[in-house]
């Protein structure tokens, strides 16, 4: 089922790239197959995404899943996203745009040292980023898929990391090391970490984050044609 659902999933890689990488990394409980829709979980953390061209193969892949299903949904295209609606009662929404860097891994040369974080950063961490909660960045940081940034002079000027799913993400510099390019070299750096781990460098970029999304254009990386949403209850 997973060189199928893989076949199916390919055909559009840059909606996909999660989904794809999810089962290529073995970590995909896959729910549902059929040509229009494939339901993915992810074991690791829970999180399901679903493809679907179709609504109604949509709900029938999202009947897979229990009604009182708590956790994120990924569903990616409108399609999917309405099927979800037509499951769940879903009361929280966030709209992304999937990018992914499909191109060639590159040379590499920082001017800044990546670590696992201190303590001292670690709480940091927790403390002044709000899309993932401290449980949530302990789990990363003890995964080993959390990175503290610091410049030549040992100042800890930003921070970058894998959400649960795998998605690139945690990218923080702080104001007064902004605009010195920490940014750009912060994100080629976990890109690397992606191609030493055999991992698609991809990511969810908020819609409306237009900051964002000019660095992933920057970086090279290539935004997919339908929007993904994350849904939960």
């Amino acid at each position: 089922m997973q060189e199928m659902a893989l076949r199916v999933l390919s055909a559009d890689r840059l909606s996909y790239a999660d989904m794809i990488d999810c089962i290529r990394q073995e970590k995909a409980n896959i729910l549902y197959f059929s040509p229009t829709a494939v339901l993915v979980e992810d074991v690791t953390c829970g999180i399901c995404a679903l493809a679907a061209t179709e609504k109604e193969e949509g709900v029938k892949a999202l009947s897979r899943l229990d009604r009182r299903f708590a956790g994120w949904i990924v569903a990616h295209g409108e399609m999917a996203r309405e099927a979800t609606y037509a499951v769940f009662p879903i009361k929280d929404e966030t709209k992304t745009i999937q990018v992914a860097y499909c191109k060639a891994p590159f040379d590499f040369s920082p001017s800044l040292t990546f670590a696992s974080p201190s303590e001292k950063e670690l709480q940091a961490i927790k403390d002044g980023y709000d899309r993932e909660s401290p449980e949530n960045i302990q789990k990363i940081h003890d995964k080993g898929e959390l990175f503290s940034a610091r410049d030549r002079e040992g100042n800890f000027v930003g921070f970058i990391g894998f959400h649960p799913e795998g998605s690139m993400g945690l990218l923080y510099i702080f104001p007064d090391y902004r605009r010195q390019g920490y940014a750009e070299e912060t994100e080629k750096f976990l890109m690397t970490e992606c191609f030493r781990r055999g991992k698609i460098p991809y990511g969810h970029v908020v819609y409306g984050n237009e900051a964002s999304m000019h660095l992933q254009k920057k970086l090279g990386f290539e935004a997919a044609d339908q929007y993904a949403y994350w849904l939960r209850q």
